[in-house]
């Protein structure tokens, strides 16, 4: 099941927080969502560092939940640097995703929402 991701713990409480450099972004195109590109276990999302020298500004991005000590945020943007790839939510479903599955699904339910 997706929401077995042992030994992280996923937190669903709202916090209002501003995204700080090492804080993850999920950026979103219709039912893709943008990862580093696999390889190996190198599956991640874009962290707001990498997103400031392309000009991303983090006052519109939005707190969704923290995974471990990782905050996640939904940023509204068309910005893909260098080595990532939009990815289709389904293929996230998959298993070699692991903990990630979930961090997909419960963002695009939340960003529909």
């Amino acid at each position: 099941m997706i929401q077995d991701i042992a030994p992280h713990v996923f937190y669903n409480q709202y916090k209002n927080l501003t995204a700080q450099p090492e804080d993850m972004a999920v950026i979103m195109d219709s039912r893709n969502l943008l990862l580093v590109k696999p390889d190996g276990d190198a599956v991640k999302y874009p962290t707001f560092a990498e997103l400031a020298p392309l000009g991303v500004n983090t006052e519109n991005a939005t707190y969704l939940f923290a995974v471990d000590d990782m905050n996640f945020f939904l940023i509204d943007t068309d910005v893909k640097p260098e080595g990532y790839e939009f990815t289709d939510i389904h293929r996230t479903y998959s298993g070699e995703y692991g903990w990630i599955t979930l961090v997909a699904a419960t963002a695009i339910h939340l960003r529909a929402w």
